[in-house]
């Protein structure tokens, strides 16, 4: 993704082959066994939601959460537009291909919304999970693989650009350029986490790019039975 335009400030050179291109790209058969130990933990935490509730009372171990279960991906700015005076990103469409990669093919995630603002893309992108027992499985398994590859929440808190209002925005593109957020092949490196309410109260606060709820864990899916017998018998790849 290149522009002949002298008013193009790349943050990095993009192109489609370097998503698909498994030669050149971190995601290795490793990152398989990572997914399949991911689904595991996933399990083994939804059946301790299970036992934390046995006593009866229903605010023991509840968490709340979003729904549909949401993952934000991080760092998607690829450079700034001197004649639009906006931010350019990666697509939708390159979205999927990293998720797909990371992810089962059969992955229930069922939309990517890159975000915007009056400045263009906002860096960062939506991937929304199917309103089911399964899709909140894929996004939790998606949040444990990121963080196991050292590209997960905290690790974005670690790396990310500090939020500065310059007016030149060449130091922002040289923030947004670092050895952590760009990687030697020249790709931008992806980091993701699973959504809190906090996170879509910050990002998407008037539920314009998705209508989304903050809603408890038990009653959406602890005490459901199908949710119980698919975290106990889930086939694994």
């Amino acid at each position: 993704m290149t522009s002949s335009c002298s008013s193009w400030v790349p943050l990095v050179s993009f192109s489609k082959k370097n998503v698909d291109d498994d030669e050149n790209s971190e995601i290795t058969k490793l990152v398989y066994v990572k997914r399949t130990d991911a689904r595991i933990q996933t399990a083994e935490d939804c059946a301790s939601h299970k036992g934390e509730t046995k006593t009866g009372d229903s605010s023991v171990g509840d968490k709340i959460i979003v729904w549909p279960p949401i993952v934000i991906l991080e760092n998607t700015r690829l450079g700034w537009d001197n004649d639009k005076r906006k931010w350019n990103g990666l697509g939708h469409e390159d979205i999927r291909r990293f998720v797909r990669k990371l992810s089962d093919q059969k992955s229930t995630f069922v939309k990517v919304k890159c975000l915007f603002d009056v400045k263009g893309q906002k860096g960062c992108a939506l991937v929304i999970f199917a309103k089911s027992n399964e899709g909140y499985l894929e996004a939790k398994a998606l949040d444990r693989l990121l963080s196991k590859m050292s590209k997960g929440r905290m690790d974005w808190a670690r790396v990310k650009p500090l939020l500065k209002s310059h007016k030149n925005h060449m130091n922002t593109v040289a923030e947004w350029s670092t050895d952590d957020l760009v990687s030697p092949r020249g790709e931008r490196i992806l980091y993701g986490y699973l959504a809190t309410p906090e996170d879509m109260e910050r990002l998407d606060r008037h539920r314009r790019s998705i209508k989304w709820f903050a809603e408890s864990f038990h009653e959406k899916l602890a005490f459901a039975p199908s949710f119980q017998r698919q975290h106990k018998f889930m086939k694994l790849p």
